[in-house]
């Protein structure tokens, strides 16, 4: 079957995180049946044993494809990485904590079925809805790469 849908979830050392991402974005998955979605799990050489708690999960919406890099190489090299690998037909990538979570997929797809080659999202724009705040160092250290 053809895939539809990859989402591209880099990590590193995110052995308790991947558990609550795929169950949130297997849920997310069952709520929409009509896409054949694979969940990519790049592991960018992680110590904490990632690799092996991603290589054993397994959800019945979700066709699950785990990668390990030998060492880290960095976000950027995670999602090339992923990206080279993704079967999808269109490519989403969510951060493995979900700060940006499932629910936020949906508006991403609904443009990129009305036409956009490109679709992204961003907390910094006007209308912009942030449900979950980032912690005060997060945010602003962030904001250092908006400048």
């Amino acid at each position: 079957m053809a895939i539809d849908l990859t989402l591209l979830v880099p990590c590193v050392n995110a052995a308790a995180l991947l558990p609550p991402c795929v169950a949130a974005l297997g849920s997310w998955a069952e709520g929409h049946p009509e896409r054949c979605t694979e969940l990519l799990l790049v592991d960018d050489g992680s110590t904490d044993g990632t690799a092996s708690v991603a290589t054993a999960l397994a959800h019945p919406a979700l066709e699950i494809v785990t990668h390990r890099c030998a060492e880290n190489g960095g976000k950027g090299a995670a999602l090339r990485t992923g990206l080279q690998l993704a079967r999808g037909r269109q490519v989403s990538f969510l951060d493995v904590d979900l700060a940006v979570g499932p629910d936020d997929l949906d508006p991403l797809l609904a443009a990129l079925e009305a036409g956009a080659d490109l679709a992204a999202g961003c907390r910094n724009v006007p209308g912009a809805r942030i449900t979950r705040p980032q912690g005060f160092w997060r945010r602003n250290l962030g904001r250092g790469y908006l400048r």
